[in-house]
């Protein structure tokens, strides 16, 4: 029992830095101009929304006990937003990698 409330806090933990970040990084967005990095942040942007969600879905399904109830149906979405995930930050990771050509970083 003392595990799970300990699960259950750190779901509900992470939830509020995740929008947090969110928050931020769409304010920084909205100041650049170069357009290289505001697809990079475009990007990752959507990819903290994506863990994000993960997050609610995940600390949802532990408050409501919907694995009981739905079986292993109810984990396909969490999987979902991993890959989604980790997709968008490889597509930002291939667009910093695009920039980095283009003005030469080294």
């Amino acid at each position: 029992m003392a595990f799970n409330m300990i699960e259950l806090a750190m779901g509900f933990a992470s939830i509020l830095p995740g929008i947090i970040a969110i928050h931020f990084t769409t304010k920084a967005r909205r100041n650049l101009s170069n357009s290289w990095l505001r697809t990079y942040m475009k990007y990752i942007i959507w990819a903290m929304l994506s863990l994000s969600l993960f997050s609610v879905w995940y600390t949802s399904r532990q408050v409501f006990g919907l694995k009981e109830i739905y079986g292993f149906a109810i984990e396909v979405p969490e999987y979902l937003l991993v890959i989604l995930t980790c997709f968008l930050f490889l597509v930002s990771s291939w667009t910093i990698f695009k920039m980095s050509k283009e003005y030469g970083f080294k």
